[in-house]
């Protein structure tokens, strides 16, 4: 049954359609399977932004930052930083580098020490990254053997 045209829907009635759909009701929901633009997207909208940057307090925020690096829609996972706060917090991660050859630190599976590149492998036909842990001086591959 169609409505006549020039038919309004109450208030109450748009408010309800709309809570039908929201957050993992919603057939397109991805839940923390989300991508990195649409995760930050979504954080922006709903984790207030204060005044200061949260590591520093001393200039405005300009960048959310995942906290444990996980990328979840946990609001206490993340953090508004100013750009240097952003840009010193990824280096000490190994997720940035200063100078080249630094982005390219990985963590030891063993003694979670800094690790760099160490050449590469075959391994069923395929290349593999090798790396040599800084502490132990362990040598694994991409997958962590």
């Amino acid at each position: 049954m169609s409505r006549p045209r020039g038919f309004k829907q109450t208030e109450e009635t748009i408010r309800k359609m709309r809570e039908t759909k929201l957050g993992s009701k919603n057939p397109m929901w991805r839940g923390d399977k989300v991508g990195y633009a649409s995760l930050h997207e979504w954080m922006v909208k709903r984790k207030p932004k204060p005044p200061l940057c949260e590591e520093c307090h001393r200039v405005p925020p300009h960048e959310l930052s995942s906290t444990g690096h996980t990328y979840t829609r946990n609001l206490g996972d993340w953090r508004w930083l100013c750009r240097s706060c952003h840009t010193r917090t990824d280096i000490e991660n190994g997720l940035r580098g200063t100078r080249a050859g630094t982005r390219n630190i990985k963590r030891c599976p063993e003694c979670q020490g800094k690790s760099t590149k160490a050449g590469f492998t075959w391994r069923d036909r395929k290349r593999v990254q090798r790396w040599r842990c800084s502490v132990c001086g362990r040598i694994y591959g991409e997958s962590g053997q």
